[in-house]
């Protein structure tokens, strides 16, 4: 597990819903690589039945093969595109605020509550964790606006689990 599922687990209300919790969580992370992969096996099938060569070769970026797809298969004027994009917003969003909540309490209680301030009450605690999440997202968008251009030739999203690379087997 990670750090947002195993903090999710000692917020549960008992033993077994933890444990519960623990395993639903793995067994639907094991899902994800084969609906990525099996959705984008069908995507590029389906480019090359709809699209000329030329026109598949002039994609941009990789990342611009989802919001293609999306118009390819989607019919338009019925508010699916929208209902896709709010799913796809409350997807990432979620996401970000496990690993924000996870840093921000990482910070505050293994760091801040032990080393600076061990007699910090928990509305203290609270405003740290609070401004750590603040400085998280600027740290992100300040990394994010240096890494990423539109002139980069690579995907964003290799990119950034390439240089996580670099820091995890040190850690």
């Amino acid at each position: 597990t990670n750090q947002f599922i195993a903090q999710r687990a000692l917020a549960a209300r008992s033993d077994f819903d933890a444990k519960l919790g623990i395993v639903v969580a793995g067994y639907l992370k094991l899902l994800v690589p084969f609906v990525s992969v099996a959705t984008g096996i069908a995507g590029g099938h389906l480019f090359h039945a709809r699209m000329a060569s030329g026109e598949i070769s002039a994609l941009p970026l990789p990342d611009d093969a989802f919001p293609l797809l999306v118009k390819l298969v989607v019919p338009v004027g019925y508010g699916l595109v929208g209902i896709i994009t709010a799913g796809l917003i409350g997807a990432i969003l979620s996401s970000i605020d496990s690993m924000m909540n996870s840093g921000a309490t990482l910070f505050t209680f293994d760091f801040y509550k032990r080393y600076i301030n061990p007699s910090a009450d928990e509305s203290k605690l609270v405003f740290v964790g609070r401004v750590t999440i603040l400085a998280f997202v600027v740290v992100a968008a300040g990394i994010a606006a240096g890494v990423y251009t539109q002139d980069a030739g690579d995907n964003f999203f290799l990119k950034v689990p390439s240089q996580i690379g670099h820091i995890i087997p040190g850690i």
